[in-house]
């Protein structure tokens, strides 16, 4: 979590696979399910640090955060 609060707004992408990444400050956390990779991406987190994040990752993904989009 250390290193988490060091990189939060220097343009480094985190990405792990480790349970609650995102809620410990983390950008992009990995999960199988049902055989698949699925993605959950703060995006407040991701912006921040001055990262963008392609649209289609950004479609498969739950994405969390307060700048995550709103449904239209």
């Amino acid at each position: 979590r250390m290193l988490l609060e060091r990189l939060r707004n220097v343009g480094t992408l985190s990405v792990s696979d480790q349970p609650g990444f995102t809620e410990q400050g983390g950008m992009i956390a990995m999960r199988m399910q049902e055989r698949r990779v699925k993605f959950r991406i703060d995006v407040e987190h991701t912006r921040r640090a001055g990262l963008r994040v392609n649209a289609k990752l950004l479609s498969l993904s739950e994405l969390v955060g307060n700048d995550r989009p709103s449904s239209p």
